[in-house]
């Protein structure tokens, strides 16, 4: 790193011991000593008796009143002269009495100006003009060491860094008054890193002191404040390297970095992340993960190399600041030969470019082994969310429509790999009557985990489920049973005003015998007003709020809503016909067809028929047998879980349909022939 050297002062003076200090200030000072010729118009800073500048704008002192928040500490540098940071809203590196080390840790680009408070006039007479050289009566004085331990500002080879700002070591700030104790204020100051100068840098530590030079009849005295120290912000809180002020050895990399790695054993064909995440340390001193990289290598159990190479971190190009947390994935071509050894080693930066590597880590890839018990409890933990289906004594859990129930599925020996997982399942809805029956894979995450997940369900239904898991030697093993039924009706709705509607529609595949799956239902209103669009599972659909599939929504009595029914599946044997089936439906507050009467036809067309029976309308699918193409269904053993997310149940009914759908089951062939086509 380049060096840009700060102001130099010809010669070291020599500091004169206190009580001489002390004798010379009792003895030799002048008798008069003058307010400044810019003091005529005394200065009354803003805040209290040590308060912040107020100048006009000529830079002369102002009389602003005293306002605002209490004035930062000022550290005794003499028995008549103290140091304060200038505002009590900058970064105070004047460190608490009775220590030397500031508790705060600026950034590079903050500057830090300083007053320095006297009892008597600094500015004596004669003084330097312009205030500079070996003779100022105020200096700053800095020494700094990088984050990597170089120097850069040293007394070593005469590179002390000085306040000067345009041969300026001091401005006069103003004269106060009302401070009896420190009532002359002058300013010095740090700074704050530009282009042009002058250089800290994220991580340096800085010593620093103030000199005061006092003119006895041309006898000059020095003296020099304690060394004071702070850090600046946006590096590593901890450094590796030795000379440096925040030095901690080997320690600094876990001191920095936290490192973590899934899974703690990896087994064949399994993917490991490596993430890197700062400390609570880099949170206090601002620092970021700015890029990294791990290198890897690997060799088999008999030492024959397989792989070498490098991945790079995916920190995001438009985070200037860094990231405090980051994850690199091995994949799993480095994990198909068991026994084998990989090698690695992470190299992190932080924004300022400051490099952190880890030691030489490795992790062996194991075999898939079996499982251990042959009981499920034993080999493998199972979690359930909402824990209440898990927890639940007296019965099912009874758990919201919509619900999604979460699994989580882990191997309790790290060395024992999940070759397959699975839920087994039955839903029934008691308003449709139906059982239905089948699986769902659960996904692989790792060898050892595995996750799947339930679909949330409508109001009123009842769900069992267990869980299945094969190990490498095709070993299964069971979860007990777990049920939980979904809230009911009253919930919703316990009654439909006078003045609303509410009806269910139904899409059944006569041809078939099954109820369809993922037909689009479309419910609008004359005006536009109401555009419920939903899609059939288990045959059943319904008005819903656009952002709830699950909540019923209510339609207002009396309005005429046209219902499209789109079966992309549906082929009758007669030929194609043009969808979307539609039907314009007058809804009063309870269903009934034209001309009175709580069930009938509506529609009897050629291939389909509209039925209506209580709350219900029903499209009845293919009136013949079928074409080579029917309607989707869930009479499958299997379906998949995007098929099931959908299954939507009977809501907010106010006259049961049971006793329908038992007829209906009873006059189902009879029908068939009695609608004509």
């Amino acid at each position: 790193m380049s060096r840009r050297p700060g102001h130099r002062r010809p010669g070291a003076l020599a500091l004169l011991g206190s009580a001489l200090l002390v004798a010379l200030l009792l003895c030799e000072l002048p008798a008069a000593a003058t307010v400044p010729v810019a003091s005529a118009a005394p200065l009354s800073p803003v805040g209290s008796a040590d308060g912040l500048r107020a100048t006009s704008a000529s830079g002369s002192p102002s009389s602003a009143s005293p306002v605002g928040p209490p004035t930062p500490y000022c550290y005794p540098i003499d028995p008549t002269a103290c140091v304060a940071a200038a505002s009590s809203t900058e970064p105070n590196i004047v460190p608490p009495a009775g220590t030397t080390s500031a508790t705060v840790e600026p950034t590079s680009n903050t500057s830090l100006p300083l007053l320095v408070k006297s009892r008597l006039s600094l500015n004596w007479t004669n003084a330097p003009t312009p205030h500079f050289g070996p003779k100022s009566p105020i200096t700053l004085n800095a020494t700094a060491v990088l984050w990597n331990g170089d120097p850069y500002y040293s007394v070593w080879d005469n590179t002390v860094w000085h306040s000067a700002s345009n041969n300026t070591l001091w401005t006069w700030y103003g004269y106060e008054p009302q401070n009896k104790s420190y009532p002359f204020w002058y300013e010095v100051n740090f700074s704050a890193r530009s282009p042009t100068g002058p250089n800290f840098f994220p991580g340096m530590s800085v010593t620093w002191w103030l000199e005061l030079t006092y003119n006895r009849s041309g006898v000059f005295s020095h003296n020099e404040s304690l060394r004071f120290s702070y850090r600046y912000a946006g590096a590593w809180a901890y450094s590796p390297w030795p000379g440096a002020k925040q030095y901690a050895g080997n320690a600094a990399v876990s001191l920095d970095l936290n490192l973590s790695f899934t899974p703690a054993r990896p087994n064949w064909n399994d993917s490991v992340a490596i993430a890197i995440a700062t400390t609570p340390a880099d949170v206090f001193s601002q620092a970021k993960i700015r890029s990294a990289y791990v290198d890897l290598s690997e060799v088999s159990a008999n030492g024959t190399p397989l792989a070498n190479g490098t991945l790079v971190y995916a920190v995001p190009s438009n985070a200037s600041g860094g990231v405090p947390a980051a994850t690199v994935i091995v994949p799993a071509t480095w994990a198909q030969a068991a026994g084998a050894t990989v090698t690695y080693r992470v190299t992190a930066f932080d924004g300022a470019a400051d490099q952190l590597t880890t030691t030489v880590l490795h992790y062996v890839v194991g075999g898939n082994g079996s499982f251990d018990s042959g009981l499920f409890v034993d080999d493998l933990a199972l979690t359930i969310s909402p824990n209440s289906i898990v927890a639940a004594s007296n019965g099912p859990a009874t758990i919201p429509a919509g619900q999604i129930v979460a699994l989580g599925l882990t191997s309790r020996d790290p060395t024992s790999a999940i070759q397959f997982a699975r839920i087994q399942y039955s839903f029934s809805a008691p308003l449709v009557g139906d059982l239905v029956q089948g699986t769902l894979s659960l996904g692989r995450g790792t060898s050892t985990n595995w996750t799947g997940a339930l679909p949330g369900l409508p109001i009123d239904t009842n769900v069992n489920f267990t869980v299945q898991a094969w190990d490498f030697q095709n070993r299964l093993e069971s979860s007990p049973r777990f049920a939980y039924h979904v809230e009911g009706l009253a919930g919703y709705a316990p009654a439909i005003p006078a003045n609303a509607t509410f009806f269910y529609v139904f899409v059944y595949d006569s041809g078939s015998g099954t109820w369809v799956n993922g037909a689009v239902v479309q419910i609008r209103s004359p005006s536009g007003y109401l555009n419920s669009i939903s899609r059939t599972t288990f045959g059943v659909a319904y008005p819903n709020g656009s952002f709830d599939p699950f909540a019923p929504l209510l339609l207002p009595a009396n309005v005429t809503y046209r219902i499209s029914v789109d079966d992309p599946a549906f082929v009758p044997s007669s030929g194609p016909v043009q969808q979307p089936l539609v039907l314009d439906f007058p809804a009063p507050h309870s269903l009934t067809i034209p001309g009175g009467g709580e069930h009938g036809t509506l529609i009897q067309a050629p291939t389909y028929t509209v039925l209506v029976e209580g709350d219900a309308l029903l499209f009845w699918l293919n009136g013949t047998p079928p074409g080579p193409a029917p309607s989707a269904s869930l009479a499958a053993a299997q379906i998949s879980l995007p098929q099931v997310v959908g299954l939507v149940a009977a809501v907010a009914l106010t006259v049961p349909l049971l006793g329908w759908w038992g007829q209906l089951r009873k006059r189902r062939k009879a029908e068939e022939r009695r609608i004509t086509l």
